[in-house]
């Protein structure tokens, strides 16, 4: 239920100049500080061609509200589907 609302706050949202700050490591080191932190694990999965995770990548992950949002409740994490 959580991804839902997540989901569609994330697309009600309109653009501004931040961005969400996504982990930089692995899966597992992402999930270890989700625990830690006590906060919820967000995956993005994307690929360069994929034009909807281009258009969620300018417009929605650069909103203000989804950032500060974004950044108290998730560690999140980007995974191009592309490369393993």
């Amino acid at each position: 239920m959580k991804f839902i609302l997540l989901c569609i706050l994330l697309f009600a949202c309109n653009f501004s100049g931040n961005a969400i700050h996504f982990f930089n490591g692995t899966y597992e080191e992402a999930l270890q500080l989700a625990k830690k932190e006590k906060k919820n694990l967000f995956i993005s999965f994307t690929a360069s061609w994929c034009g909807p995770c281009r258009m969620m990548k300018k417009v929605v992950f650069e909103d203000p509200q989804v950032v500060r949002y974004a950044d108290q409740h998730y560690i999140c994490l980007n995974a191009d589907i592309e490369y393993p």
